[in-house]
Formats: C-alpha cells, structure tokens, sequence
C-alpha cells in the first residue's frame, strides 16, 4: 500500500515532491538491500537452526525489490519517449470505475429507451384495434336505424 501511494505521488504532482519521493524510495531499496546481506549472512552460518523464517523474509524483501525495480523504470521513462508511447494508456482507478459506471448507464438507458419504444407500439396497436371496435360498433348500430 505505501509503495503505492508514492507511485501515484511520484507519477502525478510537482517534480520537487516527484525527487523527494524518488529520494525515498531510494533510500528504503537500500535499506531492504542491507537486510538482504544480513538474512544471507546469518542463513550462511550455523547458528541458527530454523532457517526457514528467514528464506520466508528473503523472499518477500526480494518481492518488494522486485517492486520497486518496475516503479523506478516507470519514473525513469520519459513521457514521449518509444518505450511511454508503446504502453497502454494508464488510467486513474477512479477514473476506470467511472468509465465502467457510464458504460453501464449507457447500456441501461438503452434498454430502457428500447422497452418504451415497445410499449409505444403496444399502446398505438391497443388505439387503432379500439377505433376499429368503435367504428364496427357505430356501423352496427346504425344499420337498425336504417
């Protein structure tokens, strides 16, 4: 989750924080480095017994190395350079859930403008059979009359 937050702080916002945040992330890839080197060592020797605990670490300090390495090439890209123009367009996830919403909506109001085109023509077939009762009703009413 923190890594996240400084990639959108880093990604979107002015170049001062975009440094002191690439400052940071620095700093912290050191920092797990250090720690790596410190697991390694003590898995090499043979004081400890369970080894285990600390592969399980290793591995996610590696991950999170791993993490970081994607977030730096991606603040290192420029913006118009082959690589930025060959990726796909990154979007906000707010502005992806919007997106979604009004594609819904659209196809909401779709369908509903489809049903009431169907009760329209529902409503002018139940107006033309009335007029045509009415108008057999009134010739046959009149017929007597004659």
């Amino acid at each position: 989750k923190q890594w996240y937050q400084r990639r959108v702080a880093i990604t979107a916002g002015n170049p001062n924080q975009k440094e002191k945040y690439e400052q940071d992330l620095k700093k912290e890839i050191k920092k797990l480095q250090r720690l790596r080197d410190q697991i390694k060592t003590w898995c090499a020797s043979n004081e400890v017994k369970d080894k285990r605990i600390l592969l399980e670490d290793r591995k996610l300090i590696e991950t999170q190395m791993e993490t970081f390495k994607v977030l730096e090439r991606e603040t290192k890209t420029k913006a118009y350079s082959k690589e930025a123009l060959g990726l796909p367009a990154k979007i906000d996830p707010a502005e992806k859930e919007r997106c979604e919403m009004r594609e819904w909506l659209n196809d909401i109001i779709d369908q509903l403008n489809v049903e009431i085109d169907k009760v329209e023509c529902d409503i002018e077939t139940i107006k033309a059979q009335n007029k045509k009762e009415k108008s057999t009703d009134c010739d046959s009413a009149l017929i007597p009359l004659l």
